[in-house]
Order: C-alpha cells, then sequence, then structure tokens
C-alpha cells in the first residue's frame, strides 16, 4: 500500500514536469528578440537597436501563463538593450549589443534569461564620396591683402567646389603680420555634405598657417631700393618743378631747384594716427624778382608716405601722392616745422641729398 502510494506521489511529479516543457527552469534566450539595423552613407553610418517587447511578452506568457501577466510586463520592462557605436559607421564594421536584464524578477516566475553576445556586421549602406578634413582644408583660398602689420584676411570660395557645405574661419581678420600664426578651421554642414554625397573622414579640422610675403612697411630708409628712391626722387622734382610753376607771377620767377637735404621719418608705435613712415626731400629755389633782380630762397619740402617693401625686395608706394608738405623762407623755419615737430611721434634721421 505504502509502494503504491509512492510510486504515485512520483508519476505525479513527472507529470508535473512534462507540464512545464522539462525539469528545471525555463529559458528564454534575448538574442532572439533583439534585432539591429543600419542606415545612411558609408562611413556616416547609423546603427540602431531594438528589443521586440510583444513578441518577448507572448513568448513569456506561452511559458508561465495569462495568470502572471502584470509579472511579465516588470520583467520586460527591467530589460535593456544598448550599442557600442551607433554613428560614423562603414560597411563591414562589426557593433556590440549589450543587454542589461534583471533575473532576480525572472526567477519569480521561474524563466531565466540568457543572453550570450552579440556581434553585427555593418551592411547596406550607400555609397559615399570620401573626402578628407585635410583635402577641405587644403582647399581653402585665403586672401591677404593690405601691408604688415596692417593686413586683412578674407576667403575666395568662387572655385571651391565644396563651399555649399564647408565653412572657414580665421582667428584673425585684421591688423596681421608677417610671423603671425593663423588658425584656420572647418565648419561642416554635415547634412548637405551628404545630401551631395560626400563622407568627410578624419579628425583635423584646423590648421596653422604662418603669414609671409605681406608687403611690410618700412622703418628705416636702408629699405628703400636704390631703383625705388631714383623714381621717387624723380616725381619728387617734377612735383617741384609744378609749384614753381604756380607759384611764379608777372612780379618774379624761379631759377634752378637745388636739392637740400633727406629726412626719414618712422613712427615709435604701430598706433600712430599718422603715416608709418615718411620721406622728405628738401629743396631750394631762388625766387628772382622781376623789378629789381633781388632775390629770396624758398626752401620747400616736399614728402611721400608709408613706403613699403616688396616680398621680392622692391619697395611700393604711391607716387601720385607725393605733395609739398611745406616752404619757407628759412631753412631753419622749414626744419622746426617739418622735422622737429613731428619728433614726438617718429624717430628722425638725417641724409646727404646725392
Amino acid at each position: 500500500m505504502k509502494k503504491n502510494f509512492l510510486s504515485g506521489l512520483i508519476l505525479l511529479g513527472c507529470i508535473g514536469c512534462l507540464s512545464l516543457t522539462g525539469c528545471g527552469e525555463k529559458k528564454i534566450d534575448l538574442e532572439k528578440y533583439i534585432s539591429v539595423s543600419f542606415s545612411g552613407m558609408d562611413y556616416k553610418g547609423s546603427a540602431s537597436v531594438n528589443l521586440d517587447y510583444d513578441k518577448l511578452a507572448q513568448a513569456l506568457t506561452s511559458k508561465v501563463g495569462t495568470q502572471n501577466l502584470q509579472n511579465v510586463y516588470y520583467l520586460t520592462s527591467a530589460i535593456n538593450v544598448a550599442l557600442n557605436q551607433t554613428e560614423y559607421l562603414k560597411n563591414g564594421d562589426t557593433v556590440k549589443v549589450a543587454c542589461i536584464y534583471d533575473n532576480d524578477i525572472a526567477k519569480d516566475l521561474g524563466i531565466r534569461l540568457t543572453f550570450d553576445g552579440m556581434e553585427v556586421p555593418v551592411s547596406g549602406l550607400s555609397q559615399a564620396k570620401l573626402i578628407s578634413a585635410e583635402e577641405l582644408l587644403d582647399a581653402a583660398n585665403i586672401i591677404l591683402e593690405g601691408t604688415s602689420p596692417y593686413g586683412k584676411a578674407s576667403f575666395d570660395n568662387a572655385d571651391n567646389q565644396y563651399s555649399s557645405f564647408v565653412y572657414y574661419d580665421l582667428d584673425k581678420y585684421n591688423d596681421i603680420a608677417n610671423g603671425d600664426v593663423l588658425e584656420l578651421s572647418l565648419n561642416i554642414d554635415d547634412y548637405q555634405a551628404e545630401a551631395e554625397g560626400y563622407a568627410v573622414i578624419g579628425d583635423e579640422i584646423t590648421r596653422k598657417l604662418e603669414v609671409s610675403g605681406l608687403p611690410e612697411l618700412i622703418s628705416s630708409f636702408d629699405e628703400i631700393a636704390d631703383a625705388s628712391m631714383s623714381a621717387i626722387k624723380q616725381q619728387a622734382s617734377d612735383v617741384m618743378e609744378a609749384w614753381k610753376a604756380n607759384h611764379r607771377s608777372y612780379n618774379y620767377n624761379f631759377t634752378a631747384t637745388q636739392p637740400v637735404r633727406i629726412f626719414f621719418l618712422s613712427s615709435k608705435t604701430d598706433d600712430n594716427w599718422g603715416a608709418t613712415n615718411m620721406l622728405v626731400l628738401v629743396y631750394k629755389a631762388t625766387e628772382v624778382h622781376n623789378s629789381n633782380g633781388n632775390m629770396t630762397d624758398r626752401y620747400v619740402a616736399i614728402a611721400v608716405e608709408n613706403i613699403v617693401k616688396n616680398a621680392d625686395g622692391s619697395n611700393s608706394c604711391n607716387l601720385n601722392e607725393i605733395y609739398v608738405k611745406d616752404y619757407e623762407n628759412d631753412y631753419n623755419e622749414l626744419y622746426l616745422d617739418v622735422i622737429q615737430s613731428e619728433m614726438a611721434d617718429y624717430n628722425v634721421s638725417e641724409y646727404e641729398f646725392n
């Protein structure tokens, strides 16, 4: 009798195990319910991961019964999936899926969740025209104008085929001097680039550029080349002759012009509101009175400002702006008015007029 009862319990236990689809815990492999999708363009692709909660809930319910729907909800809500990389993907890359879940909740339902790791190769991204950030930096056409240290910078994008999605910037646009180091940077409109089929790769989005080749405002007389000095003297002589013609009258005329002295003035500071440099050529013209033959000396100061030195060593200045700065009957008066009066702001050097 006892033997039959024990046999009945064993049989009942076996039937219970069979009804639970085998003895032990019911396993759910989460990988079956996880999917990864890719979109976008090669090298700029995106990835997203999805856990199909509905199918997972159905699978759980089929194992634990509809009377445990609330616990099934708690269990599925506690599961989270994530990718190790979601952006800047290219075909052939591999993304890894991480899954976080709570088996303590599952244990109460007699369920054991499993996830052994999941790696998915990237595929299906559209082809792209690859261009490096370095190439985009190379395409920048920087225009430097003016004279050092007052140069100006700008961009010429007329021939830049990438200008629709690349914006260039400099950390300095004004008061640029030779030897300055400018930082060129890129701002890329990824949306427009991708619309045109480009994928920008690489991390170099800035570049250091040393400024050279700007004409420089000279600071010493020795920086004036012989050819430039000859041209200045010729124009100054013409200006002097024009001055004599404009100042003659029926009462007096002028004799031949005599060169006297040359002065070079260089600004002591960069923020001088006046000229940065000035070359002053002093001439003497003798005024002859027609009525009595008396003669009076006239000293004339003719000036040219802001002479520059070009990269090849030549000079530039506006010869048409050579002008008569002052004139006096007495040389010392002219010196006081034209030269000495400027000594607070300029360094002055004096030379023979050869």
